[in-house]
């Protein structure tokens, strides 16, 4: 018997230094009607993914090894002007135990990892688009983007996502 879901399709990478987890995510969120559009181990491997797919959301663990999660969500939030993905922080924390750093960062929400589903990620990711301001409102409101994916103004872009022509994407 099939789960899934008849809202607005949404495109998920994951992040998370875990191969068993990454695979049991995908498995979980595909089930619900996600799309996984890369797996990531790394901070570096994320950004490629984001940049390449343009997610909707990017599920991020607190501890990716040796990099922060905190970080990651801090680059993906200046990929690109154009393009800003709904971040989710997710971890087998207590959310009261890393309260201080989830107060400060640009994620749209915080999931502790027992409580990932299908429903838990479009419940977050809808509040995140319906709020004025993006997240805790500490980064730029997003651009416009055209049919093909660009931003409306065109822009140089510097950051991770920056292609060859200078064009975002």
């Amino acid at each position: 018997m099939t789960h899934r879901t008849t809202s607005t399709p949404i495109r998920c990478v994951v992040v998370d230094d875990n191969h068993h987890f990454l695979r049991a995510i995908n498995d979980v969120l595909s089930h619900a009607g996600i799309t996984v559009v890369g797996l990531a181990s790394t901070s570096a491997e994320a950004l490629r993914h984001a940049c390449l797919h343009r997610p909707d959301v990017v599920l991020v663990d607190v501890n990716l090894g040796t990099t922060s999660g905190f970080d990651l969500t801090q680059l993906l939030m200046a990929a690109a002007p154009g393009w800003q993905p709904t971040v989710i922080l997710m971890s087998t924390y207590a959310e009261k135990d890393i309260r201080p750093m989830l107060e400060t960062s640009p994620a749209a929400a915080y999931i502790p990892k027992i409580a990932i589903s299908g429903l838990a990620i479009r419940r977050a990711h809808r509040e995140h688009r319906e709020r004025e301001r993006p997240s805790t409102g500490r980064h730029r409101t997003t651009t416009p983007l055209d049919p093909a994916g660009h931003a409306d103004e065109p822009r140089r872009q510097t950051g991770p996502c920056r292609r060859s022509d200078g064009r975002s994407g």
